[in-house]
């Protein structure tokens, strides 16, 4: 067996399990989505990406702990997006204690008067994370240091952002019935 045996994995899915219930509000947007990554099990899913891979390399290094918390906020604001209708309908009608969603943040800490002013606010924060992610690859890929392993790695991790927000676009679960593929 290659690297730990799966150790970060069984790691990240504990941390996911054990995390706290949601604070009843955020002071700004960087603690929602710093709730929200182990909301959405990215430690997880980047054990799980690695461990798939077969790699030994840390991921807690400080040369991919940006790209790293950059896909992890990209998970979950995209999640967000596609969530925010069911969500807030749920809560709504009285079956969630809570609307924990980004674009909810947005519009809460920007004072913005409807959703939909908010939804375009969080998308922009979406393209604007989804920029910082293609600078922080150029960076990686031009400094010289980053091993075959690590880029097979941060190239797994940008297939499975594309993947999660496709899923998120056509999965009844988010856009009901009509987005069912």
């Amino acid at each position: 067996m290659v690297g730990n045996g799966g150790a970060e994995v069984a790691a990240g899915l504990q941390e996911l399990i054990n995390h706290p219930p949601s604070p009843a509000t955020f002071g700004d947007l960087r603690v929602s989505l710093d709730y929200r990554v182990i909301d959405v099990a990215t430690s997880y899913i980047v054990a799980c990406t690695k461990f798939s891979l077969g790699s030994t390399f840390d991921t807690a290094s400080p040369r991919l702990t940006r790209f790293i918390r950059l896909y992890a906020d990209h998970m979950s604001i995209a999640n967000d997006l596609a969530s925010f209708e069911r969500e807030k309908r749920a809560y709504a009608n009285g079956k969630a204690q809570y609307l924990l969603n980004t674009v909810e943040e947005v519009r809460k800490m920007c004072s913005l008067d409807n959703d939909e002013a908010a939804k375009f606010a969080t998308l922009a924060i979406q393209m604007e994370v989804e920029r910082k992610m293609a600078r922080e690859l150029s960076r990686l890929d031009a400094d010289g240091e980053t091993s075959k392993t690590e880029r097979e790695f941060l190239s797994a991790l940008v297939f499975l952002a594309g993947g999660n927000v496709m899923c998120s676009i056509i999965m009844s679960r988010y856009g009901g019935k009509q987005s069912a593929v």
